[in-house]
């Protein structure tokens, strides 16, 4: 795992490029504490990377790295698993000494020989990486399928640069560093920026699956330079995996879990020491099983131990690891770890990011580094195989509202007489109140997805006209036939896993350069999901059903069979507590700033906002954050 980046600017500027590459390539340290280096391409263009040595520890692995014939020029941030296969398959395309074994050598040299379109239908792996072509005087950046790594870029008349740490492209001398309210907006609803916008007008996020194509020619004549388009279209290849459903639950069974066990073993290469995040649920207790079944010796499993009991999961994952005879190593956690944790977490996402998992994930991301230095994770499941609870109660919360539908008066008086920890309890949705006044399951689902209620509530709808969400699921699908829970779940692999999840995890785990990988996104394992009925997924109200029936082979049904608790802290007592104080106060720095959509919008809300429930809602975390933020890059 590294970090990357490269500055394009015109032939008409005169800037001193490597002053400013030198001086910006330590902001990214964190991705790339092995070494650090730079290429300047002409007087105009430069690049750099910052590397983690995970593959070939020598120096035949530095970058950037040129191709054989020196045509091509790359920075290369990520791991392609199957790299050493395709040496041997394109062996006489190559028709190459090899200097290394590490999968930069192999990727540059394949683009090469076989083109960029052929390689990347070919590689198997997670990346973010730009070359540049002497021949035809052209830059491209390319983004992996989901966004397992990070790529933001600026673009400007006479300045084009990007990198893996949106810190590295705001540092540059006197770019345009005027904040984006639209992209603020989406930060309070949802927690995260969605893509392809940044916290930045100017700074960009390269979208999952996406080429960027840079013309220097162009560029240095003031012409429009820039070319976007996919190689990798997530919706077509779930249509053609719809096709092909399979209708026969075992054989489903037996060919998922050989799909993800062969994942889990290609992303078990490594030549540092290697281990798996388990937390004792369904997910990462499966990855857990299989790499456990793939080595021939006792692999090394990282969990936290939560102060309040309601957020512990650490006895499961305790139980998990001595069934399957892992050696465990176990983080306990109390207030005053997450409390000391936060001044930390705006340096390490680099512009406003709500989740609050992510303090329990930078926290286990640090203790885990101690030992290894890659770490697999679990994450992805829930957006293949049902596994949030929204989709296991959007289809009750739809049959009720349609026996109410002729009277919503009735409906809305009903659940609003409930008391939210009696319905947390009965269906662990407490937002069904602000819910019941919408009329179509697609403003239902959007509405759930929000950190919204009560005062929120009101807040957020007297803004609605300044509204910007993230990809319109029907624009998205077109007229395919989806169940709806399907829809819900492209949804959030368009937009939630990218933006909020895969971001948390990279960004935590890179901020104490631990690379970390998630064999559930295999690109076989997501399309062979989506050939699975979801009455494979979630049966009975069991979600992910079919993946508990292949851990029963490695586990004892207690072990498997049990409520959901999520990755969590107990947020809303801490700011009802500690962080109180400086909630308000970060309220009021906000309200300062005159964003557009606070126009005649009273804020002074007389209480901490959220839910009775102790998991709360992120409204008031996200409105600290901002603040923090706001403070950190001098615009208080």
């Amino acid at each position: 795992m590294c970090g990357i980046s490269g500055i394009k600017t015109s032939k008409h500027k005169k800037v001193d490029l490597d002053r400013i590459i030198l001086k910006n390539l330590s902001l990214q340290d964190h991705r790339g504490p092995d070494e650090k280096n730079y290429l300047k391409i002409n007087e105009n263009l430069v690049f750099g990377h910052n590397r983690l040595s995970i593959q070939d520890l020598s120096k035949n692995g530095s970058q950037p790295m040129y191709s054989k014939t020196k045509n091509l020029l790359i920075t290369f941030n990520g791991e392609i698993y199957n790299h050493l296969e395709l040496r041997n398959k394109f062996k006489n395309e190559l028709n190459h000494n090899w200097k290394s074994t590490c999968d930069t050598e192999t990727l540059i040299n394949l683009i090469e020989s076989i083109g960029l379109k052929n390689t990347l239908e070919n590689i198997d792996g997670m990346f973010a990486f730009a070359y540049f072509d002497y021949k035809n005087n052209k830059i491209f950046l390319v983004r992996d399928i989901f966004g397992e790594k990070p790529l933001y870029f600026y673009r400007s008349d006479d300045l084009f640069a990007f990198a893996s740490d949106i810190k590295f492209l705001s540092k540059i001398d006197n770019i345009d560093k005027n904040l984006n309210h639209n992209a603020i907006f989406n930060f309070l609803k949802y927690s995260y920026i969605s893509s392809p916008n940044s916290i930045y007008k100017k700074i960009f996020k390269l979208e999952p699956g996406t080429i960027l194509e840079i013309d220097c020619k162009k560029f240095d004549q003031k012409l429009d330079y820039i070319k976007k388009y996919q190689w990798y279209n997530l919706n077509d290849k779930i249509k053609n995996s719809k096709k092909n459903l399979i209708n026969n639950f075992n054989e489903a069974k037996i060919t998922l879990e050989d799909k993800i066990s062969k994942s889990v073993s290609k992303q078990m290469i490594s030549d540092v020491p290697i281990g798996s995040f388990l937390s004792g649920g369904t997910d990462s207790s499966l990855i857990t099983a299989l790499m456990q079944k793939n080595s021939n010796k006792k692999i090394d499993t990282f969990s936290i131990k939560f102060q309040n009991k309601e957020f512990d999961e650490s006895d499961y994952a305790r139980k998990v690891a001595d069934k399957l005879g892992t050696n465990h190593n176990e983080l306990f956690v109390s207030e005053k770890d997450i409390l000391n944790t936060i001044d930390k977490i705006d340096q390490t996402f680099g512009e406003p990011f709500g989740d609050s998992s992510q303090i329990p994930m930078y926290l286990l991301s640090h203790f885990t580094k101690k030992k290894v230095t890659v770490s697999l994770s679990g994450d992805g499941a829930d957006e293949l195989f049902c596994g949030y609870n929204r989709y296991k109660y959007i289809n009750t919360v739809w049959r009720i509202y349609k026996i109410f539908k002729m009277n919503k008066k009735i409906f809305y008086k009903i659940f609003n007489g409930i008391p939210n920890r009696v319905l947390v309890k009965l269906i662990n949705f407490f937002k069904l109140k602000s819910i019941a006044q919408l009329d179509d399951k697609i403003s239902k689902f959007k509405s759930i997805t929000k950190n919204i209620e009560n005062q929120e509530d009101l807040f957020f709808r007297l803004i609605s006209n300044f509204d910007y969400t993230p990809p319109d699921i029907e624009e998205t699908l077109g007229d395919f036939d989806y169940e709806f829970r399907e829809k819900m779940m492209i949804f959030d692999t368009i937009s939630y896993l990218s933006d909020d999840i895969l971001c948390k995890v990279d960004r935590t785990a890179m901020s104490s350069s631990l690379e970390t990988r998630i064999p559930f996104l295999d690109k076989e394992v997501f399309e062979y999901a989506w050939q699975i009925p979801i009455k494979y997924k979630i049966n009975s109200k069991e979600q992910k059903y079919i993946l508990k029936k292949i851990l029963e082979n490695y586990l004892p049904s207690e072990l498997i069979y049990r409520p959901k608790m999520g990755f969590s802290i107990d947020m809303n007592n801490i700011l009802k507590g500690k962080l109180k104080e400086i909630y308000f106060d970060s309220l009021n720095l906000v309200k300062k700033h005159n964003f557009d959509f606070f126009e005649n919008i009273n804020l002074n809300f007389s209480d901490i906002p959220g839910a009775n429930d102790a998991r709360g809602n992120n409204f008031s975390w996200n409105i600290i954050i901002l603040a923090k933020w706001l403070r950190n890059n001098k615009y208080n």
